[in-house]
């Protein structure tokens, strides 16, 4: 019992930490996405001390209807299909990095082959439904940005369009 109730506080804390993390790392992409011109230009706003507000909010109001909504028994298998979802959307920039490594042949290539070799082996673990929605909605990226160019322009280059000369 001691120790159930010790591993039991021990993944109570480090829940909480995660969520915290996950929180506040969703205010500073949203800040950066924002400056980056992707986003409305509120998120790009801090506050005095460099806080983005906004984001934080909009983040927070996101985890909040999500907990509230596991509640519910019907939307357990549609958290479960968004969590596999985020999972195979991430994996698709996971193996063009990875496939980015070995035509550039920069970096060790076996590394880049075996991080190719998993991303495809969890595309098939994740099924066709969850590949195929998470394709799509790599590629409906280009649009989005695009259009996001044109509505939130803005004058300064991202981070990613500042590229080093090669030496």
């Amino acid at each position: 019992d001691v120790a159930g109730a010790f591993v039991a506080a021990i993944a109570a804390v480090s829940a909480f930490g995660t969520c915290n993390a996950l929180l506040l790392l969703s205010g500073e992409v949203a800040r950066s996405v924002g400056t980056a011109g992707d986003m409305p230009p509120q998120f790009a706003r801090t506050n005095r001390v460099g806080v983005p507000v906004f984001g934080l909010c909009v983040g927070a109001a996101i985890a909040s209807v999500l907990v509230l909504a596991s509640g519910s028994d019907s939307f357990v298998p549609i958290y479960v299909f968004i969590t596999l979802l985020s999972s195979v959307a991430s994996l698709v920039l996971y193996a063009v990095c990875a496939a980015a490594s070995i035509k550039l042949r920069a970096g060790g290539i076996i590394l880049a082959l075996l991080a190719l070799a998993y991303a495809l082996v969890m595309f098939v673990v994740a099924g066709l439904e969850a590949t195929l929605w998470g394709f799509g909605l790599s590629a409906l990226g280009i649009p989005v940005r695009y259009l996001s160019r044109l509505v939130w322009p803005t004058s300064q280059p991202s981070a990613a369009a500042v590229v080093a000369p090669r030496e």
